[in-house]
């Protein structure tokens, strides 16, 4: 399993007709989600697989990369599945379970926070996509 399922709270009581903010707690996969194999090819006459391994450097890039993408991809996903009547704002944590290296004691690592509206979301989305992938300009 990639990651357990998100949790998510209503900050408060939904009213009818006031749109609400929800919080979502979403745990982060740990950094074995990036292969350590960069690639992997067969040679023929020795019939054996050969694997090329990925730099350390480069898990860390794609894995903070990644990290750094769920969050977006959950607020794309609620704020497009509900009403804008009734979700007006949003906070999704990302969250990794840790051990304090001070007390020895489980606790909850929080890497990455995103808190915003649909209005401010939905324009970051449509100035992203008309600056393309990378800042590619399309």
């Amino acid at each position: 399993m990639l990651f357990r399922s998100p949790r998510a709270s209503l900050a408060h009581r939904p009213i009818l007709g006031v749109p609400c903010e929800l919080v979502v707690d979403l745990q982060l996969p740990d950094a074995d989600v990036v292969p350590s194999e960069k690639s992997i090819s067969y040679t023929h006459p020795r019939r054996r697989f050969t694997v090329k391994e990925r730099p350390r450097t480069e898990i860390a890039q794609l894995y903070l990369r990644t990290i750094a993408q769920l969050p977006l991809a959950v607020l794309r996903a609620l704020f497009g599945a509900c009403d804008p009547d009734l979700l007006e704002s949003m906070t999704v944590n990302g969250l990794r379970p840790a051990v304090n290296p001070a007390t020895g004691r489980p606790h909850v690592l929080y890497q990455v926070s995103v808190t915003t509206s649909r209005s401010t979301f939905d324009l970051a989305a449509s100035c992203s996509a008309a600056v393309g992938p990378e800042g590619s300009g399309g």
